[in-house]
């Protein structure tokens, strides 16, 4: 299943350069909600990746603003999740090529390198 957020917007952190996406981020954790309460896969078999340090701190804190920090829900970047493994793994790409006009694109960072696609799939 793939979402396409239409309106969510990618952001900077610009303390860390990370990327994230805050409404990505909501649509992630009432995703995770909904597989857990409609197809009954508990929490701790849901893994939520990721190829952003900060998307990672934006999910963590839609968890604790739904009450769902709790639980066992593992986040982590690609990177950092590689070999695990999960009954349902969500990817959040945070990052959607952007047309700023009609001759330039902004890309869309990890998401367009192969290797680490790779390893997220």
């Amino acid at each position: 299943m793939i979402l396409d957020i239409v309106n969510g917007q990618e952001q900077l952190d610009p303390v860390t350069q990370s990327y994230g996406n805050p409404l990505e981020a909501d649509v992630v954790v009432r995703l995770v909600q909904f597989i857990n309460e409609q197809a009954k896969v508990p929490f701790n078999q849901i893994g939520i990746i990721t190829p952003y340090n900060y998307q990672v701190k934006l999910i963590e804190q839609k968890l604790v603003q739904r009450n769902l920090h709790q639980h066992k829900i593992e986040i982590g970047t690609v990177d950092a999740f590689q070999g695990r493994q999960k009954d349902v793994i969500l990817l959040s790409c945070v990052r959607a090529t952007q047309i700023t006009d009609a001759t330039t694109t902004v890309g869309i960072g990890f998401v367009a390198n192969r290797q680490r696609l790779n390893v997220s799939l």
